[in-house]
């Protein structure tokens, strides 16, 4: 987590060593092998909580967001489902995602 103070109020956003790295690293379900569907579209659901929860401002959920969505389909998941999976999040958890306002349901246009 990176935290940043300004004007007295605290900052928070998503930091991931692994993205310095100069190698891949698979830390997530790839769908060429034999493991449920559903729990790999799961995983999705439960990142996307975790940067929602991580993250003050819409730029940097919607930045983790869309890498994550770039990783997955090069491990080939879905477009379409990950749409679906994505919108299923943001009628789920409202409240947590309504401090991004109402751009965050459009969010899934962008990939």
């Amino acid at each position: 987590m990176n935290l940043q103070v300004k004007d007295g109020n605290i900052f928070a956003s998503i930091f991931d060593k692994r993205d310095t790295f100069d190698f891949p690293i698979v830390n997530f379900p790839t769908l060429t092998g034999n493991i449920p569907e559903d729990g790999s579209y799961g995983v999705f659901t439960g990142e996307l909580v975790r940067y929602a929860r991580a993250c003050t401002f819409y730029a940097d959920f919607k930045s983790r967001t869309l890498l994550l969505v770039e990783k997955l389909k090069t491990q080939f998941f879905v477009n379409k489902k990950l749409k679906k999976t994505f919108l299923k999040f943001c009628e789920n958890h409202i409240l947590l995602i309504q401090k991004y306002g109402s751009l965050i349901r459009n969010l899934h246009n962008e990939w």
